[in-house]
């Protein structure tokens, strides 16, 4: 691992890169730590690794009986079914449902593309007050592709914790933090600025 370390530490300064944590685990073991600038204490944001959290709790829905991957997701957000494709530049209705397995898998049909103009104008407006209005709003948009037809990175982890909130009547964070974190000791774990101790209130 010497040459691991190395080359962190060549590559930091190059690339002036103000912070690194590399850890490698061999099964439940961590066999490698090394952090840059930092102490093995920092709290990070963990962005898009937010999706692994949520498959995982998708799992423990479908595990408990709460959801099922067959589920088409207007069964639970109704607004979904409204999803469309242009052909032609004429609107039609896709051949295929978007089921639970489509968003965990991400063969939705959605993209990442939020520069719509609904979406936009809502944002000039400051109507996006949840995820599922502007869920809502991308999709006035057609979907990228035909669902179930191909892998695409997208929204649908988001829709998907959407599902999860009006499957189990909890929020999502509320879902996670009671079947994932708790019971794993996650303690530094958290949707919450305030929980998570990177945002202070008086």
């Amino acid at each position: 691992m010497k040459k691991v370390t190395n080359y962190l530490e060549n590559i930091i300064k190059k690339l002036n890169i103000p912070y690194v944590d590399v850890a490698v685990a061999k099964g439940y073991d961590t066999v490698y730590r090394h952090v840059i600038n930092g102490d093995k204490s920092e709290k990070l944001l963990m962005f898009s690794m937010s999706k692994p959290i949520t498959a995982v709790a998708t799992l423990l829905a479908v595990q408990k009986g709460i959801i099922s991957f067959s589920d088409p997701v207007s069964k639970y957000l109704p607004f979904v079914s409204n999803a469309f494709l242009l052909e032609n530049g004429v609107k039609v209705k896709p051949k295929t449902k978007i089921t639970v397995y489509s968003l965990i898998t991400m063969t939705s049909g959605l993209d990442y593309v939020l520069e719509t103009p609904e979406v936009e104008n809502a944002f000039i407006r400051n109507d996006l007050t949840d995820t599922v209005t502007a869920l809502k709003l991308k999709l006035l948009s057609p979907l990228a592709c035909e669902p179930n037809t191909k892998f695409l990175y997208s929204l649908s982890h988001d829709l998907l914790g959407a599902v999860i909130e009006v499957a189990s009547n909890k929020r999502f964070a509320d879902f996670v933090k009671d079947e994932l974190f708790i019971p794993l000791d996650m303690k530094n774990s958290t949707f919450s600025y305030v929980e998570s101790g990177l945002l202070f209130t008086s």
